[in-house]
């Protein structure tokens, strides 16, 4: 039932990202860079002009772990942080994004020991992933036109094991074959998904301690 309910969350951000693909984005945020603000185009999966940002912290990675949070968005003064928990399955949270953020995260561990990651600079570490990787989306494999049950773009996701930080990047994929994904009355049909995932590096957590996991709203720089 959990993954039914995931796969219906996954079909509403298909249909919305469908129905926006040829717009400004479902997603843009204020304070985003323009490409003319950027010395150089991030690079995203499939060679597309965007991704998606989610969730998919797995239960075995968080064994370890007592309490875990992050933030991930233009901001640059002040932090507003989430919790992040273990899920069964992957989603987005924002879809279309169309440049990489900095990401913080900030966890405790169930032996006391804290760690915190401020200002982790995607944009570097993409390009140097895609340098020697090639991540393809479902309809780009299988060389053919995109068509409706295809995700529009990748999820971008971070988990924290122990005391570091993994990046992966997922490809959802609809097992349902495009000529039986709508019924004979045109509703769409029951869809099976699979998430792909792609590692793309392991960071390090800097030992801390002393963090106030109450206080989700830090100011940059000034949480120990």
């Amino acid at each position: 039932m959990e993954r039914w309910m995931h796969a219906l969350g996954l079909l509403a951000l298909v249909g919305g990202l469908w129905g926006c693909a040829g717009t400004s984005g479902v997603a843009r945020v204020d304070g985003m860079p323009s490409a003319s603000e950027r010395q150089e185009p991030d690079v995203f999966p499939g060679g597309l002009n965007g991704y998606n940002w989610g969730y998919g912290q797995t239960f075995e990675n968080f064994a370890n772990v007592e309490i875990a949070q992050s933030e991930y968005s233009p901001q640059k003064d002040v932090l507003w942080w989430g919790r992040d928990t273990p899920s069964l399955g992957t989603g987005a949270t924002m879809g279309l994004l169309t440049a990489y953020w900095p990401l913080h995260v900030r966890w405790k561990l169930k032996d006391g020991r804290e760690f915190i990651l401020e200002n982790i600079d995607l944009r570097p570490i993409m390009r140097e992933y895609f340098r020697t990787h090639r991540i393809e989306l479902q309809w780009q494999r299988e060389k053919r036109e995109r068509m409706f049950g295809d995700f529009d773009a990748a999820t971008l996701i971070h988990q924290v094991k122990d005391d570091t930080v993994l990046i992966e990047w997922v490809v959802t994929i609809n097992k349902t074959p495009p000529d039986q994904r709508i019924l004979p009355n045109g509703k769409a049909a029951r869809w099976e998904f699979a998430d792909e995932r792609f590692p793309v590096t392991t960071l390090k957590g800097q030992p801390t301690s002393g963090i106030d996991f109450t206080n989700q709203r830090v100011l940059l720089g000034k949480q120990p």
